[in-house]
């Protein structure tokens, strides 16, 4: 029985062990400068560095556009889903399905 192996390794893991979340930082695609998420929040996501406009999503954009955040989407009609049945290497039917998924919205604009 050794006490380096049974006593102190087993608590040694304990304490090294640290999660830490992946989202805390963000890279400035213009000037690549390190940016802390909740300052970047503040600016509005605007790198305090060279003034870049990261990407905002739709979904911020309108609750930063109108007064205190609520706003009222307008139904838009609904198209075919391919009308000059694209050609490419993939379906377009099949394109359109997979970036609703990963997007939730049903198409690439919103009416507010």
């Amino acid at each position: 029985m050794n006490w380096l192996t049974d006593f102190v390794r087993p608590k040694v893991k304990k304490t090294t062990t640290k999660e830490i979340a992946d989202n805390l930082w963000t890279k400035c695609p213009n000037c690549g400068q390190m940016l802390f998420s909740k300052e970047l929040k503040k600016s509005n996501y605007v790198c305090t560095k060279c003034g870049h406009h990261l990407r905002l999503y739709i979904d911020k954009r309108l609750k930063m556009l109108f007064d205190n955040g609520e706003y009222n989407e307008v139904a838009l009609p609904r198209t075919k889903e391919d009308p000059l049945n694209f050609k490419d290497s993939k379906r377009y039917t099949d394109r359109l399905r997979a970036y609703r998924k990963s997007t939730g919205n049903n198409d690439a604009i919103k009416v507010a």
